[in-house]
């Protein structure tokens, strides 16, 4: 019975002693996840999805393992020989890490397009020639985007945009230059 306790409380004590000790694995992949899905990204895009260039911010708000689901907004100014159009453009992103530093992504969303335009039936003297318009177009965004150093962002996508007013589709593509922290 003596050696039974004995090996009992050697057992415990072995338990004790162990069960102290720092468990480093989850912290690092805890720190790794943050490491290569940053959870904030601010960009400029140059052509893309608001047809000319935008600046963005995307904000993950869901990520497991190597996947972030995304949410990001912009905003452009398209200038016209006499009017300008302001864009808005609204897209939910899948971005999977395939690499070190290498996210490939996929996303759909909307442009919100507001404007000034002719108003073609009334006289061009008249106060009311120059009328709003507005329009939501159906867009989307499959591409890559690497992670530089120092949370430098790089992104080449291909974003396609259906005109829904106009039922037309613009096959477009577009790069962008930002930061991600």
């Amino acid at each position: 019975m003596r050696k039974f306790i004995t090996i009992l409380f050697f057992s415990l004590l072995f338990d004790l002693c162990v069960g102290q000790t720092i468990d480093t694995s989850s912290t690092r992949n805890e720190n790794a996840r943050h490491e290569c899905s940053p959870k904030n990204y601010f960009y400029a895009e140059i052509l893309g999805n608001s047809m000319y260039y935008s600046l963005n911010y995307e904000r993950a708000f869901f990520t497991k393992h190597k996947l972030n689901l995304s949410l990001r907004t912009g905003l452009c100014y398209i200038p016209e020989i006499k009017f300008g159009t302001i864009g808005i453009p609204i897209l939910t992103n899948g971005i999977q890490k395939i690499a070190k530093n290498i996210f490939f992504e996929v996303g759909a969303g909307i442009l919100i397009l507001a404007y000034d335009t002719y108003n073609t039936d009334v006289a061009p003297n008249s106060p009311d020639y120059i009328a709003k318009g507005s329009e939501i177009e159906l867009t989307g965004a499959t591409g890559l985007r690497i992670k530089g150093n120092g949370g430098f962002l790089f992104r080449i996508d291909y974003t396609p945009i259906f005109m829904t007013y106009h039922k037309d589709y613009v096959s477009w593509g577009g790069i962008s230059f930002g930061y991600c922290f």
